[in-house]
């Protein structure tokens, strides 16, 4: 009885946090279906269908379940079809599908890195994670609404003060801690705050250290009880490549980056409609006891499981032919030559050429940056692989 009560108590304390309940989910989708958003999204799913069949189908949805097996897959075999010349993964049978796990992933796009993953799920019957989001992406209605329906959990960024920031960590640590433990969810979690841009996929000592924050004192404990999966998500052509290079430029240039209102609506609907290639995403072995043991020798400890995910996960990650053809262009080399075929190197030219000209921002700088997004994560990998 004591047991009950406590967990009841600790699930009530996260409800401004955790994803919609099924009866949640239900009114979330009767506010949905009339909003200009829906119409969008039905045109996109079902451009064939008429708006009211469309609508109908949504509102016969009762479960989350249901949400994610007869729409959101519905909508990646869409995504699949539109945007991407296949998608490819790895690793499936490290996952037992009755245990819960931590999936840290790389981070490349806001919504399609970990809704992949669910949809993978659904394609092997495996219980779909719950996923990180964060609260800035929270603050556009629409946008939150989607996201608590399809297993989203608010992450607040900080506080005003240090004191705020902490406890802010440590909430994120013990939900995370609750969710795996106790309700047996697994959960995706990105390995640094917000997207990679640059291309450099590297873990930050600070999400480690959130991690452990409701783990106690022993390291080796508190992690194992995780269940830690690495993931790795390789795109072919970014997804928006553009977008991250004029953020960066404009952020090298002025020393900071405003977002404009509609700006991470645009990126998650540039996301999905881009041309991405080749998709693959590995799920990576588990990080074990013993590695997590061996970790205590390694002096800080943090800072060494930090580098341990990244081994792993740049250990999985898929260099593709849009990457060896920067990375020559960028070093005027043949170097990687083998790799790619005049055809792809030509496209890859072609949009460097095509780069928008914008006023604020050199249109050489401009051109660099994109290079870069492209050809630093060979550099990463080689960098990673060097004894």
């Amino acid at each position: 009885m004591i047991c009950v009560q406590t967990n009841k108590v600790m699930a009530e304390s996260f409800d401004d946090m955790r994803p919609y309940s099924d009866a949640e989910m239900v009114s979330a989708v009767s506010r949905f279906v009339e909003t200009p958003e829906f119409v969008k999204l039905a045109g996109f799913m079902f451009p064939d269908k008429p708006l009211p069949e469309v609508r109908d189908f949504f509102l016969s949805i009762k479960t989350v379940y249901e949400l994610q097996h007869k729409i959101m897959f519905g909508i990646y075999e869409v995504i699949k079809q539109k945007s991407m010349t296949d998608f490819t993964y790895s690793g499936v049978e490290y996952l037992d599908p009755t245990k819960s796990y931590l999936f840290i992933s790389n981070h490349r796009d806001i919504v399609l890195d970990a809704y992949l993953l669910q949809c993978l799920f659904v394609m092997y019957d495996i219980p779909l994670t719950q996923v990180t989001f964060g609260a800035n992406l929270m603050r556009n209605p629409i946008i939150r609404l989607a996201g608590k329906c399809n297993r989203m959990f608010k992450v607040e960024r900080g506080g005003p003060t240090p004191r705020e920031f902490y406890m802010a960590l440590s909430r994120l640590s013990q939900y995370i801690r609750h969710t795996i433990r106790e309700t047996h969810d697994s959960v995706w979690i990105a390995q640094r705050n917000g997207r990679t841009k640059d291309g450099m996929d590297r873990t930050e000592v600070a999400l480690v250290k959130m991690l452990g924050l409701s783990g106690g004192k022993d390291k080796v404990e508190a992690f194992d009880n995780l269940n830690i999966v690495p993931l790795s998500i390789s795109y072919e052509w970014e997804p928006c490549d553009v977008l991250k290079a004029l953020e960066l430029c404009r952020t090298a240039k002025f020393g900071h980056y405003e977002k404009s209102p509609d700006e991470d609506f645009n990126s998650i609907f540039t996301g999905i409609n881009s041309q991405k290639g080749l998709v693959h995403l590995s799920i990576n072995k588990p990080i074990t006891r013993k590695e997590l043991a061996d970790l205590c020798s390694e002096g800080d400890y943090n800072e060494a499981l930090a580098q341990l995910l990244d081994s792993r996960i740049l250990g999985g990650y898929k260099l593709m032919p849009s990457n060896y053809a920067s990375y020559d262009i960028r070093n005027a080399s043949d170097e990687y030559s083998s790799h790619y075929t005049p055809e792809c190197k030509a496209m890859l030219l072609d949009k460097i050429n095509n780069l928008p000209k914008v006023d604020d921002i050199d249109s050489e700088v401009l051109r660099k940056q994109f290079v870069d997004i492209y050809a630093n994560p060979v550099e990463n990998c080689k960098m990673m692989a060097e004894p």
